[in-house]
């Protein structure tokens, strides 16, 4: 048995959103009741439906409204019709989306630091139900939830429906609880270097001797000292949740038995002691959360353990794989199928497939390079000059398969040095080289485009390698005749935005978002600047972004207390912060095309 609420939200009009509840649940307390939302507490939890108008002074109503439902600060969820878009591309058909009304529901979700729940389903959960040129689909129901509730329960997702009747179609929202998997790939952690046995542990491991090739004997003493590791690991760090918890209930207790006698001087060493350990383990912890959240551009000594945790949890709710389609066209949501799908559509993708090879291939790619030239670029790499490469690589940057990443072989160089020089020779002696992108150049003819297509099916049957003719981007940017139009450029600012919501700046220090400005969002539209003259009112939008997050850490809010744009953008010897003007960018990378 259910019990049923009918709430009319408009006087004197039908109702327009219903609520239903199980009766094992305590009546949700209705929190507020407008025209276009119902926001109920349940337990400690607010859940907000929304069924938004179609006008645009009428729905900024609903941002208001919002803003004070955020106020209260709670574990917040957001669900139903906002009847608006967040970008461009979640509309298909009709007009162009009017930008004042996308950048006002940005400005709302920015305010109340509310995130995009994971979806799931069909793309589009609106369908005008016409065909042809007539026909408009666009996403318009969406699900949303503020950080209070990421941090306090499980992750929550939901998945769109078919559309019948309606012109919308249904939205399933539901926890997101993977377990947690057996086979955990093994990844490095810098962490591991603050302890004062952790080179010996390493030279340990690496001395034993193996034989072999010098490739096998270097990756079979990385898969040895990975076990001597992982068991290291468990007894000297163990569980860094747990060890904070313990040290942080030993700080209260000491300073409770501290207070009650203040003038035993033991019991103040005691506290001191348990704060210095608090301290240690504090900076352990925060280090792990570092590492394991991938931001690269925070400035070392910031602990941001706030920040940290919430980006682990939203990257870790978007990267769950919690339903998959088979070769049947059948949805598979047990874990253990979806494991089975993907290893079997790997090792099918990876298998051996015969190949047809053409000479007409080597004859057509013109011998530009000389046997002097292609000598020199096949000579073997000196171990300087392997050690100064590994050197210069982002120390931090995402380990290989194996799981190590560039850290490692720098603290450890002088135990493994030697072996990695010895191997990657030992590889390039053997021809055993990889080789990545290949650059092909055409003056954009019928006819040269079909010899084109040709020349790479032609590789695609010598090679195994699949072409992609889907592709109509290239490193983001989007690859359109004739001179770029605002409305093209404008996926660049949505892009900004995103990037924003997810990164909250309220939660990072003046100089991290410094950072994040100079090393992220000056940098993501080098691309795209590299290829066209950007529009003065692009270049205008993304510089008021970059603004505002600057001096109040939200790109919606404007701080009137500033600085000049101008002054700022002048160099850190001068006065500045050394933030690059857009249009100065633009003309910069413009300058190799004339």
């Amino acid at each position: 048995m259910r019990h049923t609420c009918m709430l009319i939200t408009c006087d004197g009009s039908k109702a327009n959103i219903w609520l239903f509840w199980n009766s094992f649940l305590s009546t949700p307390n209705v929190i507020s009741t407008t025209a276009q939302a119902i926001t109920v507490k349940v337990g400690e939890v607010l859940v907000t439906g929304i069924h938004a108008t179609c006008l645009t002074m009428d729905i900024r109503e609903l941002w208001d409204e919002l803003e004070k439902i955020d106020d209260m600060d709670c574990p917040w969820l957001e669900i139903g019709d906002f009847n608006v878009i967040l970008s461009s591309d979640e509309k298909v058909g009709g007009r162009r989306p009017l930008r004042i009304v996308i950048q006002d529901f940005r400005d709302c979700l920015n305010i109340c630091n509310l995130i995009q729940a994971p979806k799931t389903g069909i793309k589009y959960s609106r369908c005008n139900n016409r065909v042809g040129k007539m026909r408009i689909l666009c996403d318009l129901d969406k699900t949303f939830f503020n950080v209070k509730r990421l941090e306090n329960f499980d992750g929550w997702q939901y998945k769109v429906g078919v559309r019948r009747t309606s012109d919308h179609g249904p939205i399933v929202g539901n926890t997101v609880g993977i377990p947690k998997p057996n086979n955990i790939p093994f990844r490095y952690q810098v962490v591991w270097t603050s302890h004062p046995d952790f080179l010996n542990l390493v030279q340990r491991s690496w001395e034993e001797i193996i034989t072999g090739n010098p490739a096998f004997v270097f990756m079979a003493k990385l898969k040895r000292f990975k076990k001597f590791v992982k068991k290291w690991n468990c007894e000297i760090f163990w569980d860094l949740r747990v060890k904070m918890s313990q040290v942080e209930e030993d700080v209260e207790k000491a300073a409770m038995i501290y207070d009650a006698n203040p003038e035993n001087v033991e019991l103040l060493n005691y506290l001191i002691t348990a704060r210095g350990n608090q301290e240690i383990v504090s900076q352990k912890f925060n280090e792990l959360l570092r590492a394991k959240d991938r931001i690269k551009w925070v400035k070392e000594g910031g602990e941001n353990t706030s920040f940290f945790h919430s980006s682990m949890k939203i990257r870790k709710a978007h990267n769950n794989i919690v339903e998959l389609e088979d070769d049947n066209r059948n949805m598979v949501t047990n874990q253990a199928q979806i494991a089975d799908i993907l290893v079997n559509h790997f090792q099918k993708k990876f298998e051996y497939q015969p190949v047809s090879f053409d000479e007409i291939i080597i004859e057509v790619i013109p011998k530009i390079i000389s046997e002097e030239d292609n000598m020199f670029l096949d000579g073997i790499p000196s171990s300087a000059e392997i050690k100064e490469d590994v050197y210069g690589m982002e120390e931090n940057s995402s380990p290989g398969p194996d799981g190590f990443s560039e850290s490692f072989y720098r603290f450890a160089w002088n135990i493994v040095g030697q072996d990695l020089s010895n191997a990657i020779q030992y590889c390039w002696r053997c021809k055993f080289i990889p080789r990545d992108d290949i650059f092909v150049f055409g003056n954009g003819q019928k006819k040269s485009l079909e010899n084109l297509m040709k020349l790479l099916m032609d590789y695609q049957n010598a090679s195994g390698q699949v072409i992609n003719k889907m592709k109509n981007k290239y490193l983001g940017v989007i690859l359109c005749p004739g001179r770029v139009k605002s409305y093209q450029a404008w996926g660049m600012v949505e892009l900004m935005h995103k990037m924003l919501a997810v990164w909250m700046g309220k939660m990072l220090s003046f100089s991290d978002i410094l950072t994040l400005v100079k090393s992220v969002l000056c940098s993501v539209l080098v691309y795209n600047m590299s290829v066209y003259k950007w529009p003065k009112n692009i270049i205008k939008e993304c510089e008021k972004i970059v603004r505002n997050f600057l001096w109040s850490g939200d790109p919606a809010v404007k701080n009137l207390i500033t600085v000049k744009f101008d002054e700022i953008c002048a160099l850190v010897t001068e006065g500045g912060l050394g933030i690059k003007r857009f249009e100065t960018i633009n003309k910069a990378l413009l300058m190799k095309l004339l």
